[in-house]
């Protein structure tokens, strides 16, 4: 009789805490569906104490972790939501994006892959997987799972957003368009399409159509800074550089800790010529975003600007350790220590550039000038040589070949470079003075102080004491 009394009553404690559980479970759930993470994560901290064994309390807690971007606390309550049930798609699917948030990709696409196997009805783990797979640039893998998640949700816009992201990335522009106009079919003010067919129209040189999707984003989620940022991109690209300015500035107004605004607007100010503007926006990128090759690369191009070679070389040296494969920074390298006549260093960073890059002219041009200020005209004479080759409309190449059999006193050699050259630039008042000393040496007089006075025209002063001297 008394172990009877007992079970009832043991029986009935279960019944009493499970009905605490499931209480502090709606609750959370009810405050996730309001966005209210922080006081949901405090009902769900009661469910699991109610009931330490409920699967479904750990997996709701970890989504609140995953909205909070508390990955690692996500991971571990859905570790704990797979021990207790094993068997149920969703733990999965969010344990994938936690473990893709902490950048474990194999594991992530693993739990996708698990959780298509339990429930492959279920549309968002094949979306998941889609947008791992484009991040690898697996793109033809990637429209497959997106194609199986828009077949299993063919309402949501998201998918068809994402399918037209891969398409780009495929160069199938008019496939994504589509894909795009679809969502816009749905929702004409979903942010996601209206934004990607701006980027898209102002790439093609479509302004009118880009300021339309970009305005319907604006007013889909005034609240974005990237729509603004791209307004201001658009702009400038109609030479409305105020109205670009203004859109950069409530880009950061909205968001001061969003990189590209800053980026985008210091590149305002570089192409403005305001490096000192630029570079305070290119330094605030850098502390928002360390590992962006870019942010280093223009800032440098600003210090450059402004002869200071030395910081230039500093960052481009940051860069180069971001991004080892990418010849231009050994070239900007170069061009800074040939600036401040570290000829030799010059040598040795332009030839890495050419390395990776065979196929460059103006690598071998500036290699051939590190050469020339050498006194290895040889070695210059094959650059240029070698650079022309390449781009027969480089017009240095010319002017330095000039140079070279000027120094000789080659003169016949020398002016048929420098007409080559003037042909191209026929206002550069040292090819024209120079060209009008070789002149004067083989007899031609006349000849020369028409250059001479072309150049006098132009400012020179070395021409202007030529024709004292030898123009009557």
């Amino acid at each position: 009789m008394h172990l009877r009394v007992f079970l009832i009553c043991l029986c009935f404690s279960f019944s009493i805490l499970a009905q605490k559980q499931q209480k502090f479970l709606d609750a959370g759930i009810k405050l996730i569906s309001e966005e209210k993470y922080e006081q949901a994560i405090a009902e769900l901290n009661n469910a699991v104490k109610a009931n330490p064994k409920y699967a479904e309390s750990y997996y709701q807690r970890g989504r609140c972790y995953l909205n909070l971007g508390k990955n690692s606390d996500a991971k571990k309550d859905l570790d704990k939501a797979i021990e207790l049930d094993p068997k149920i798609s969703i733990y999965y699917n969010g344990r994938g994006l936690a473990l893709e948030n902490l950048n474990d990709t194999l594991n992530a696409i693993s739990n996708y892959k698990q959780a298509i196997s339990l429930d492959s009805n279920d549309h968002q783990p094949y979306y998941n997987l889609a947008h791992v797979l484009e991040a690898q640039k697996k793109y033809d893998a990637a429209l497959q799972n997106i194609n199986a998640s828009i077949k299993k949700n063919a309402k949501e816009n998201n998918l068809y957003v994402s399918k037209g992201s891969i398409l780009q990335a495929l160069k199938d522009t008019v496939g994504a368009i589509n894909c795009y106009q679809i969502a816009l079919n749905n929702d004409s003010n979903f942010y996601g399409a209206n934004y990607a067919l701006s980027i898209i129209y102002n790439e093609k040189d479509n302004y009118k159509l880009a300021l339309k999707y970009v305005n319907r984003s604006i007013n889909s989620d005034p609240k974005n800074p990237e729509a603004y940022v791209e307004k201001g991109l658009i702009l400038e690209n109609t030479k409305d550089t105020l109205e670009a300015l203004k859109n950069y500035n409530k880009a950061i107004e909205l968001d001061n800790s969003f990189a590209f605004a800053f980026f985008s607007r210091g590149s305002y100010y570089q192409a403005h010529g305001n490096n000192t503007a630029a570079i305070a926006d290119f330094t605030k990128m850098i502390s928002l975003d360390p590992n962006d090759a870019d942010a280093y690369i223009s800032r440098s191009e600003c210090y450059s600007d402004t002869d200071n070679c030395n910081a230039a070389i500093l960052d481009l040296e940051t860069a180069k350790t971001l991004t080892p494969n990418d010849p231009s920074i050994y070239f900007q390298i170069g061009i800074c220590q040939d600036e401040i006549r570290y000829y030799r260093e010059a040598i040795e960073n332009f030839n890495k550039a050419i390395q990776i890059d065979s196929t460059a002219s103006e690598y071998y041009y500036s290699r051939g000038n590190s050469f020339y200020n050498l006194e290895e005209l040889e070695l210059a004479k094959k650059d240029y040589f070698k650079a022309l080759k390449l781009d027969s409309t480089s017009a240095g190449p010319y002017f330095n070949l000039g140079n070279i059999h000027f120094d000789k006193k080659e003169f016949d050699l020398a002016i048929s470079y420098y007409d080559t050259y003037l042909k191209m630039e026929p206002k550069d008042a040292d090819a024209l003075v120079n060209r009008g000393i070789c002149k004067n040496g083989i007899g031609l007089e006349k000849d020369a102080c028409a250059d001479w006075n072309a150049a006098s025209t132009l400012g020179s002063f070395e021409a202007k004491e030529n024709i004292k001297k030898f123009c009557k």
